[in-house]
């Protein structure tokens, strides 16, 4: 209800409507910040991941190359995870194995090499070339690859 006190014109309270278009207006601004947020998120995640599967592919081919415990290694991968190992056949459960589990959001879309996994060989740590593609879940737009070439040397894209 509002007064006119003199030349102030003065309103105690808000409508209905003023109230709606103050929620309406808030939602949107938090809606497209969290929509922001959700994304740079998401993108941090998968910068994590592809580091730390490329930092587990490059222990696998360092241990070969050191020829620790006189064997091959390689890096196993499956959907969510993927796994170092002392060649020549991964097996999961493993105490040899090291796991390194992928952030939730984050998943294996495509492997390019024969039986999910990469091995290094012995004193020269060439290997089977491929790649392997991490991206977030719901959106495999947002994607990282991480390609090991002949010569057992590690890119990421």
């Amino acid at each position: 209800m509002c007064k006119v006190h003199k030349t102030l014109l003065s309103c105690h309270g808000f409508s209905l409507i003023e109230i709606i278009v103050s929620i309406a207006a808030l939602s949107l601004v938090l809606g497209a910040g969290w929509f922001s947020f959700s994304f740079y998120a998401a993108r941090q995640e998968l910068q994590s991941g592809a580091a730390r599967v490329s930092a587990l592919i490059a222990e696998a081919r360092g241990k070969t190359l050191a020829g620790e415990g006189g064997a091959a290694w390689g890096v196993h991968f499956d959907n969510d995870k993927a796994a170092l190992f002392r060649a020549p056949n991964y097996q999961a459960g493993s105490a040899d194995n090291k796991t390194e589990i992928l952030p939730r959001r984050i998943t294996v879309s495509a492997i390019t090499f024969l039986n999910n996994e990469v091995v290094f060989a012995r004193l020269t740590g060439a290997s089977n070339a491929g790649s392997v593609t991490l991206a977030v879940r719901g959106n495999p737009s947002i994607s990282k690859i991480i390609s090991i070439n002949a010569l057992g040397v590690v890119e990421s894209e």
